[in-house]
């Protein structure tokens, strides 16, 4: 929720066969993401998932969110995706859907930072 996305799920853990549907917008109108969880990782010092995206989500690809624990207790967050355009829409938007992804990544990213009093 801190992303700004609304999240839905087919499961209460993330494991492998999970869906995930993304919304971005206000009051039940936006941008639906379906996606489904394609692998999972769960190491001592390293944690994450990567989902594929499924039909009617904006972009055709797969992402995966990593965190990892580095030896001086810093946390590493890495966001590794490839796409292409998925829908019409998301095509004739061009460089602009590149740039709305990146600002969806920023919004993870910012996210994770936390809130100062």
């Amino acid at each position: 929720m801190r992303a700004g996305l609304h999240i839905t799920t087919s499961t209460e853990e993330v494991v492998v066969g999970a869906r995930i549907t993304s919304v971005l917008g206000f009051a039940g109108f936006g941008v639906h993401a379906p996606c489904l969880v394609v692998a999972v990782v769960a190491e001592p010092d390293r944690v994450g998932w990567a989902y594929g995206t499924l039909p009617g989500h904006p972009e055709c690809g797969e992402e995966a969110f990593l965190l990892t624990l580095l030896p001086n207790d810093d946390v590493l967050f890495e966001v590794r995706a490839f796409s292409r355009a998925g829908v019409w829409w998301s095509r004739v938007l061009g460089p602009a859907g590149r740039a709305a992804q990146r600002w969806v990544t920023n919004r993870y990213l910012r996210a994770l930072t936390p809130a100062r009093p």
